[in-house]
């Protein structure tokens, strides 16, 4: 399922000295799509006992909003005013199963999921007046759900009921602003950006700018409950990627008297990935079993505001990011019931990996300007602030597994770059100034790799558990 949504408005006055002006212009778009493929309680064989063909159920969803918004206001008015706002919400689910209490017999099976995501957003407002005011705001909302899955019968008895096949893959993709084969930042990263432009030709000019992105993914890839035979490999993945960046700026511009204005760049992201063999699980026979999680965070945030004016100029800039990441590979539960716990015999190497990567790269700067000779004031404010909490876990449950070698690693690495800065100049024998800037980071980091309590696990070569994690933080802020 393809949707796509173009989007280009525009608005203007113009006014004489007995008038107010005012420009504004709104867009909203909205794409809700929800994308399913499936197969359930079917018995499928091939045409002999021998000859079996390949079985594959896919879905993909591809979303992309582009959208343009400028507003334009001026005159000769005591008061002029430019309003551009642009709203845009992606809400998609995308599912594939196999879900059957049935026989299936199959060469190769395959269950796929894709989302692909992406928005364009660009926002601009410019007014001129005695009294200027120009606001420029734009927001991307999205939800993205992608699950894949493969359930066979609950039935304990494999040969009542059963999946056989030579090998079997269920793979998840869930991308925001980006493609599954990520490789180009410039070509994949899509722009959430808002100017702002404001000039008083009188007492006052002011000029505000935001940008938000609140973005939820939630990608599994998963083997449920039933008995399955296998002579090749088992894959399992999940696949989740974020690549945002926010752009909010402009400049205040008070002839006469006043500029201030204000620049903020706000972004929110959960993601959930998740690949994992659930309880309840026979798997016989098989080669190699992978059971992979990745995922990747790349947020590039950049607020700047400046004010010029004649006897008073104030600007401030500001960054916002919360970012909640949970990414985990498992293979049964560490709470399973005796009776329900997986069973993997005669495999060969079994690997489990939890992978995220994020990077985050925040500059807010702010500059006021006074040119007034006499007395002046200036004043500037510049915040960057970070919240970053993530999870990485990559587990063996309470499970009966037989193998050739068994590996479970997390990985968890990240990179912050923050800086704030802030200019304040008044070009005057007397006046004031006032300059401020603030870089802050909370970070909360959990890699656990680990074999649960009541595991029974044979390996006729090694086991390796490895947890790694690093993080690097670099923070400045000067005024």
């Amino acid at each position: 399922d393809k949707a796509k949504i173009l989007s280009y408005i525009g608005s203007g006055s113009g006014t004489g000295k007995a008038f107010v002006g005012i420009g504004a212009s709104v867009g909203v778009q909205d794409i809700d799509a929800g994308t399913t493929a499936k197969i359930e309680n079917s018995s499928i064989a091939g045409t002999s006992e021998s000859i079996y063909g390949d079985l594959e159920v896919s879905a993909q969803e591809e979303s992309e909003i582009v959208s343009i918004v400028g507003t334009a206001s001026g005159g000769l008015a005591n008061m002029s005013g430019a309003f551009s706002v642009s709203a845009n919400d992606v809400d998609t689910s995308t599912n594939a199963y196999i879900d059957s209490d049935e026989n299936i017999k199959a060469n190769a099976i395959k269950v796929a999921t894709k989302n692909l995501a992406n928005s364009t957003i660009g926002v601009g407002s410019v007014s001129v007046g005695k009294i200027s005011v120009g606001m420029a705001t734009a927001i991307a909302l999205s939800d993205n759900v992608v699950n894949a899955y493969l359930k066979g019968d609950d039935n304990s008895d494999s040969e009542i009921n059963g999946i056989s096949a030579n090998s079997i893959d269920v793979t998840a993709d869930n991308i925001y602003n980006g493609d599954a084969d990520y490789t180009n930042e410039d070509n994949t990263t899509a722009k959430t950006v808002a100017i702002g432009g404001g000039v008083g030709t009188g007492e006052f000019a002011g000029t505000g700018s935001v940008t938000v992105n609140i973005i939820d993914n939630e990608t599994k890839a998963h083997i449920d409950k039933g008995n399955y035979s296998v002579d090749g490999d088992v894959n399992v993945k999940a696949n989740s990627q974020a690549h945002m960046f926010g752009l909010a700026g402009g400049v205040s511009v008070g002839v006469k008297a006043v500029g201030i204005g204000a620049a903020v760049d706000t972004q929110l992201l959960n993601a959930d990935t998740k690949a994992y063999v659930a309880d309840e699980v026979t798997i016989q026979r098989a080669g190699n079993i992978s059971v992979e999680a990745k995922s990747i965070e790349n947020i590039t945030s950049v607020a700047t505001l400046a004010g010029i004016s004649h006897y008073f100029a104030g600007a401030a800039a500001a960054n916002a990011h919360d970012v909640n990441v949970n990414t985990e590979a498992y293979i049964g539960t560490d709470e399973a019931e005796d009776s329900k716990e997986t069973t993997i015999s005669n495999a060969g190497n079994v690997s489990i990996v939890a992978d995220d990567s994020s990077v985050i790269k925040a500059n807010a700067g702010s500059a006021a300007v006074t040119v007034s000779a006499t007395g002046s004031g200036v004043g500037t404010l510049s915040a960057a602030v970070e919240v970053l909490d993530k999870n990485v876990k990559a587990s063996v449950g309470k499970t009966n597994i037989i193998a050739q070698n068994l590996t479970a690693k997390a990985k968890n690495v990240g990179n912050v770059i923050t800086t704030a800065n802030g200019i304040a100049v008044a070009a005057a024998l007397y006046g004031g100034g006032l300059s401020g800037s603030a870089s802050e980071s909370i970070i909360d980091y959990t890699t656990d790799a680990h074999i649960a309590g009541g595991a029974d696990i044979t390996v006729s070569d090694s086991i390796s558990i490895d947890a790694d994690s690093n993080f690097s933080h670099t923070g400045e802020a000067a005024a």
